[in-house]
């Protein structure tokens, strides 16, 4: 129980917020693995025969099956360079900076995810990556909401 003003202010500007990142964080996290386990399963793989490439730009490397696959994660902050970013999900609640998640897909061996995302003006593309997104996009945000409620419970203001 709050006996104070002084105590109130300190509770709902330093405890309040570091309670809700933290619950916040870990629902992120959640949900992330759940979206990502899902593109994964989505993304299509490469079964054909070794392959290697002989383009101009990656003459010499090999194809390697479930290499798209495999590049699929996602991390805090910042995603790799060379990949395509879902996009980003920030809290702001801390005041060092905000809490952000990236989910990516493409890597050094998987340089194409955009183009079988998207296609090209040859070949229609074989979407994994957004429409996935945009299936879970209600979960997540329900799964935030339930943290950020929960973190208000275990602060006993309701």
């Amino acid at each position: 129980m709050v006996k104070g003003v002084r105590e109130l202010e300190k509770k709902l500007t330093i405890e309040f917020p570091k309670l809700v990142e933290e619950r916040v964080r870990e629902a992120l996290a959640k949900a992330a693995d759940q979206v990502v386990t899902q593109m994964k399963q989505r993304a299509p793989v490469y079964i054909g025969d070794e392959l290697i490439r002989t383009d101009k730009r990656h003459k010499g490397q090999p194809v390697i099956p479930g290499a798209l696959r495999e590049s699929i994660a996602w991390t805090w902050g910042e995603a790799p360079k060379g990949t395509i970013a879902l996009g980003s999900v920030q809290t702001g609640l801390n005041k060092e900076g905000a809490t952000k998640l990236t989910i990516y897909a493409g890597n050094k061996q998987a340089f194409y995810a955009r183009w079988v995302e998207f296609g090209t003006r040859k070949w229609a593309g074989n979407p994994f990556f957004f429409s996935t997104w945009r299936n879970n996009k209600r979960k997540v945000k329900g799964q935030l909401t339930r943290a950020i409620r929960k973190a208000i419970k275990e602060m006993g203001m309701v």
